[in-house]
């Protein structure tokens, strides 16, 4: 996933904004989300919908699918 868009709209804050907003354990919503970086809710949903679909972060649906609250991912420590 690109960092930026080509797009009429810059993006103002990098995808690792939205990642580093949440706590390694815990669900955000994507209101939270966007109170952490400072951009609008629909903002940060549409960017955390993208980093879901890249496979960077969890998107978990509650209330029945109604919401979506997103996850970071878990780094996996290998064995030593």
């Amino acid at each position: 996933m690109e960092e930026t868009q080509n797009t009429r709209f810059q993006q103002k804050f990098p995808n690792e904004a939205y990642i580093e907003a949440m706590e390694t354990d815990g669900l955000y919503t994507a209101a939270y989300i966007a109170d952490r970086v400072g951009v609008h809710t629909r903002t940060a949903a549409t960017y955390l919908q993208k980093l879901a679909a890249a496979n960077r972060i969890n998107a978990v649906p509650v209330d029945e699918g109604k919401t979506t609250v997103y996850q970071k991912k878990q780094r996996r420590v290998p064995k030593q």
